[in-house]
């Protein structure tokens, strides 16, 4: 089985460790190099949890959370499959990084520039081309940008595509290796170019000879195909509950106007077992009623 780079495990291992921030860094500045940011040259890691506000409060779940030398905030997060209310979580957990900083009697000029990066294994902004897509506060009127504070990057791998991996920038060398389609030959003919290549290939080697940490990727892995089955198998439960909700409604109407098993069978489309059934549940109904 195909090594997943995606996988949590090994994504916060490789881009979350103080001891490789050289390659978190270089990640940042390819990535946001087109944001005006600058080159980012030190970074703080953070806790991974931001605490609730309250008792009641959230619990925010950030993949890697990090400091940069300018006061930028800045977190990565990783999304392997489509999740409801997606944008309203993104800006959740924006809006809890952006104000972690600022405690009771501090002042806004001690909360810095807040970037959310957020990569996903599918399509989540329809009817965007790019596979990097910037967000910030625009005016809807000028297009004019309202705050630098505000911004979170989509990068969106299904968009990404690439023929020469030795004509990509920088930025897209990191999609490329994410997305799992360059072969091996490429992977080392690249890393012969850059250094950085060669150090994201070496920890990658490290980690899956490393037996523990090979056993605790292939638990994650384990757990996220078992939620995915999980959740497939909902889906259908749901489907099958809403085709039985949407024939009992039309078995029941039909049978309020006094209609045979056979013309029941042949409306609604069901057996003569699950007619007789819904009848039987139609008729304790009426007797509760």
């Amino acid at each position: 089985m195909a090594f997943n780079r995606l996988n949590d495990l090994y994504f916060k291992q490789l881009l979350g460790d103080e001891r490789r921030k050289d390659l978190t860094l270089c990640f940042l500045n390819d990535i946001l190099e087109g944001d005006g940011n600058g080159p980012f040259t030190d970074i703080l890691f953070k806790d991974k949890d931001i605490e609730p506000d309250g008792l009641d409060g959230k619990l925010s779940k950030l993949d890697i959370c990090a400091k940069l030398n300018d006061g930028s905030l800045v977190d990565i997060e990783v999304q392997i499959a489509a999740r409801r209310m997606m944008f309203e979580r993104a800006l959740y957990y924006w809006s809890n990084l952006y104000g972690s900083e600022l405690s009771s009697g501090s002042v806004y000029t001690n909360i810095g520039k807040t970037i959310s990066i957020i990569l996903t294994n599918f399509d989540c902004l329809h009817g965007e081309e790019n596979w990097h897509t910037p967000c910030y506060i625009m005016s809807a009127n000028s297009g004019r940008k309202l705050t630098d504070y505000f911004a979170i990057h989509f990068l969106e791998l299904p968009k990404f595509q690439f023929k020469d991996i030795m004509k990509l920038r920088r930025a897209e060398w990191w999609m490329a290796y994410f997305s799992n389609r360059c072969t091996e030959k490429e992977l080392e003919t690249m890393a012969v170019k850059d250094k950085t290549i060669q150090k994201v290939l070496e920890y990658e080697t490290y980690f899956k000879d490393n037996p523990e940490e090979r056993r605790k990727y292939e638990l994650r892995e384990k757990a996220i195909r078992d939620y995915h089955s999980d959740m497939q198998e909902n889906r259908e439960l749901g489907r099958e509950e809403g085709e039985y909700n949407k024939a009992k409604t039309v078995v029941f109407n039909m049978l309020r106007m006094g209609m045979d098993m056979e013309q029941i069978m042949a409306i609604a489309d069901v057996t003569r077992q699950e007619a007789e059934a819904l009848r039987q549940e139609w008729e304790r109904e009426n007797e509760r009623a």
